[in-house]
């Protein structure tokens, strides 16, 4: 039974750091200018997101390792941290396709051709 706590506390440690991602990612202040403004931000997200990974594959072990039958309970926070993570993983892998591979996003829209002027130009001096 003391197994089932120690998958417990690690969901629980994946879950404050996983808050802790975006928490963190919210505080911190944007660096360097123009477009690569707030790319100091992604470092600090995907950092406390592989903290939060760590915790997730380490309580799937734990739930792994327990004696059978595992109780139900166990096996959803066991195995629920690194489902979510990876369930993350295929949305934003797949915004990044869509966005990539759409042509609603003007990537492929030409300009509409430019209006002949209404009255001829006249001549500067």
């Amino acid at each position: 039974m003391r197994g089932v706590w120690i998958v417990y506390g690690l969901a629980l440690i994946w879950l404050a750091l996983f808050a802790l991602s975006f928490g963190m990612f919210a505080v911190t202040e944007p660096t360097d200018f123009g477009f690569t403004r707030g790319m100091n931000r992604l470092g600090v997200l995907f950092g406390w997101q592989a903290a939060a990974l760590i915790a997730a594959v380490a309580a799937l072990v734990a739930t792994l390792r327990l004696s059978k039958p595992r109780p139900l309970a166990a096996r959803i926070v066991g195995y629920g941290p690194l489902s979510l993570m990876l369930l993350q993983l295929v949305a934003v892998v797949g915004v990044a396709l869509v966005f990539h591979y759409s042509d609603r996003w003007g990537r492929h829209i030409e300009p509409p051709p430019a209006a002949a002027p209404a009255e001829p130009a006249t001549a500067a001096i």
